[in-house]
């Protein structure tokens, strides 16, 4: 209903991946046994899978746990017809149970694979990589004012090995992104990088989606300062944003990271700009 804050959620998030330029894809909650298997082998939550009782088509028997492989088949589809470039969302429902009992979820489901830019001889094509997708999620994260969002590696069959992670806000995981496995690509006969992430709505409660705030304009403009530290290769980066932020500081407003510089003279170290 329009009282239910799920549904201003649903409303700002698909709001904003229209405005990054991501085109709405909508598939069915059934799928067939074989996406099923597929599934089941995949799940980012590792959950049972619900069979539906007097399905019409067997094509259209179980309901899924994930996005994912109903995202594959979409592409899996339109590769074979010369399509190669996708930047995909969906809002939709997943299913699972919970305690002996059916469960339905909230979720935003998001691909990207080919090219990130349009076709065009005055510029090279560049590729969609890991970094495109969190781009993404931090997108659609920042136009929702959600704060306390942090990445952490992930160990989900899925995604590539090294190119994953889990996306949590005020320590509640609340969804993964990552390079989808070749081994999966091949089951598809997709033969193209492909990036997906998924989120779970029901993770981000009301009370950590900040309203925006109107305030006086400054005396003085704003100053911009770079600030360069050097760290070892392994040192993430959110911990320096997290040392930050707990600050407090009244003059401090926003830390970004603008670049990231490994000398070829020592691999142990690294050089963070923000």
């Amino acid at each position: 209903t329009r009282h239910d804050p799920n549904y201003y959620l649903e409303k700002k998030i698909y709001t904003a991946c229209i405005s990054l330029g991501l085109d709405e894809w909508i598939t069915s909650d059934l799928i067939s046994p074989k996406l099923a298997t597929v599934n089941q082998e995949v799940s980012l939550r590792k959950k049972d899978l619900l069979q539906v009782l007097h399905a019409k088509s067997e094509d259209y028997s179980f309901l899924r746990a994930s996005m994912l492989p109903s995202f594959l088949e979409i592409i899996q589809h339109n590769t074979r017809l010369g399509q190669v470039n996708f930047h995909s969302f969906e809002l939709a429902k997943s299913y699972s149970w919970q305690e002996s009992m059916p469960e339905e979820h909230s979720v935003v489901a998001l691909s990207l694979a080919g090219s990130q830019t349009p076709t065009s001889w005055q510029k090279e094509e560049k590729e969609h990589h890991f970094f495109s997708m969190k781009g993404v999620v931090e997108n659609i994260k920042r136009r929702l004012s959600i704060k306390n969002t942090t990445f952490a590696p992930s160990h989900h069959p899925s995604f590539h090995p090294y190119r994953q992670a889990d996306i949590f806000v005020a320590h509640c995981d609340i969804g993964s992104l990552g390079e989808v496995h070749p081994e999966l690509l091949e089951q598809f006969g997709i033969k193209q990088k492909v990036f997906f992430a998924e989120i779970h709505l029901t993770g981000l409660c009301p009370k950590q989606l900040h309203a925006s705030k109107v305030a006086e304009l400054p005396l003085y403009p704003s100053s911009f300062r770079d600030w360069t530290i050097c760290v070892d290769a392994d040192f993430p980066y959110q911990l320096l944003e997290a040392m930050f932020q707990g600050l407090n500081c009244s003059i401090l407003e926003t830390v970004a990271l603008t670049a990231v510089f490994s000398p070829p003279e020592d691999a142990t170290k690294k050089h963070l700009t923000c």
